[in-house]
């Protein structure tokens, strides 16, 4: 063979060889970056989620005004140790916690500026290095900067959720921070979980390494199938192929969603090698696409999960008779607006206690099913009424409609309405007994000169609502 012909199939190889090894790596940091940014944003997603889930189940064990107590004075309850108990078990079962904790933000004149006050360690950490394990009181300068503990100092004097990266001597985690608030209103610490940002970052990167070995396993497959049949190339329909390949790298770099990076091999007329090159290529293509979209369809699961989470929250604070919001939705509501007493002058609410009448003997009548009815029938007309307001079925018959906004501004008015419609309803001789509707209704206004809580509010409407209650049987 001549030099001018071993010159020509050098070219041929080193070009192929070229056009192969762009497709493939163009692939990998394209393929690559979208199963990144989607891993990236689906694991915090979901990471916040749990994080959340975990933060609010460790309140729930939570006995603010006793947590308080101790952590001001640094003495251990019997409750305290209780929750210390719970904290441990947690963290030793869920492996994907680095810390669970609260901590608080000492006065000024304190050098140390944060000290532990509940820290979760496992039961190996406890049985391996028990002197790392915190306890009520501890703290040290120099364990939290100025600016962390400025930080939680906000934190602790808010009254939202709070995400964050931190950096301290155990690591870099990502936060999630609550404010502890105690009955009286004190913001007396902080309760924390971390996630460790390596373990995050890990699951990342495991996820974007598997995707670049996959290309790379098919790609290098690939490459070693075209050097084996390289005697049976030629130039024409092989520079074809790779214009081909090289104008779909050029063109998916812009594209984000993975299912326009189809590649489609175009027809030559080389040999069987050829073809089978080319529809290499293309099956290739097709795999790594269904690969990410493997990874989008369990983003979807994720979604999924979140909206299952939505659900149970749906149950936790709404009746499951009447569809309005439950006692435990109004406590969280009674608690918000405590604290925005404290920071809003303009505040503006009313409350509206409602006593639905005759429900005893209702039930002792015509049985609890047709009592459920009774109940349901009086709390519809109640929403249609007070259409921008939300209600609370705190007890049997005892509702709560809580006035914002529009609604306040016509409180007199819709009151008046809904006393009218219910005595429509009570007086309504066509319909069974059980469904002539009877309620007693009380009305308070929140004036922030002799309100010091929503608790103040609310017995002025239970006063005013039994005073209705007394004028309608008098009027009978």
């Amino acid at each position: 063979m001549d030099k001018p012909k071993l010159r020509q199939r050098i070219t041929l190889n080193i070009s192929i060889t070229i056009g192969c090894f762009i497709f493939i790596f163009a692939l990998c940091a394209i393929l690559s970056g979208v199963s990144y940014n989607i891993s990236s944003n689906t694991l915090y997603t979901r990471y916040k989620a749990q994080m959340k889930s975990i933060v609010d189940v460790a309140e729930s064990y939570i006995d603010h005004d006793d947590m308080s107590e101790c952590a001001e004075t640094y003495v251990e309850s019997s409750k305290y140790q209780e929750t210390q108990a719970y904290f441990d078990q947690f963290v030793t079962h869920y492996t994907d916690l680095h810390y669970l904790y609260v901590l608080k933000v000492t006065p000024e004149d304190d050098p140390v500026g944060i000290r532990a006050v509940c820290s979760a360690s496992t039961d190996q950490e406890k049985a391996e290095d028990p002197d790392s394990c915190l306890h009520l009181g501890d703290g040290e300068v120099g364990w939290y900067s100025e600016a962390v503990i400025k930080k939680f100092r906000e934190i602790t004097d808010g009254t939202e959720d709070v995400f964050f990266f931190e950096d301290s001597d155990w690591g870099r985690d990502y936060t999630l921070a609550r404010p502890l608030i105690d009955s009286n209103g004190k913001h007396y610490a902080v309760l924390c979980v971390d996630i460790a940002v390596s373990t995050i970052n890990n699951a990342i990167n495991r996820i974007v390494w598997i995707t670049v070995a996959t290309i790379l396993g098919i790609g290098i497959l690939f490459s070693i199938l075209l050097m084996i049949y390289m005697y049976f190339a030629v130039v024409k329909p092989l520079r074809k192929l790779q214009k081909s390949v090289s104008d779909f790298a050029n063109d998916s770099h812009d594209k984000k969603d993975p299912s326009e990076l189809f590649y489609t091999a175009p027809k030559l007329n080389g040999g069987k090698e050829i073809h089978n090159l080319a529809t290499s290529v293309e099956k290739m293509s097709s795999d790594m696409r269904n690969y990410v979209l493997d990874i989008i369809d369990r983003e979807k699961q994720v979604k999924h999960l979140e909206a299952s989470v939505e659900e149970m929250n749906m149950i936790a604070t709404h009746d499951a008779l009447t569809g309005v919001f439950n006692k435990a939705a109004y406590d969280k509501v009674v608690d918000a607006l405590n604290n925005e007493m404290k920071i809003n002058k303009d505040l503006a609410f009313a409350l509206a206690m409602i006593d639905i009448n005759n429900l005893k003997g209702i039930n002792d009548t015509y049985g609890h099913d047709h009592g459920d009815e009774y109940i349901i029938g009086a709390v519809k007309m109640m929403r249609k009424i007070f259409k921008n307001s939300a209600i609370y079925r705190i007890g049997g018959d005892e509702i709560i409609i809580l006035l914002r906004d529009k609604d306040y501004e016509n409180k007199e008015h819709l009151v008046d309405v809904m006393k009218k419609e219910f005595l429509k309803s009570t007086h309504n001789e066509k319909a069974v007994e059980y469904r002539r509707f009877s309620a007693a209704v009380g009305l308070a206004i929140y004036y922030r000169e002799c309100d010091a809580n929503v608790d103040s509010v609310f017995q002025r409407a239970d006063k005013a609502m039994y005073q209705n209650k007394a004028e309608m049987k008098e009027s009978h």
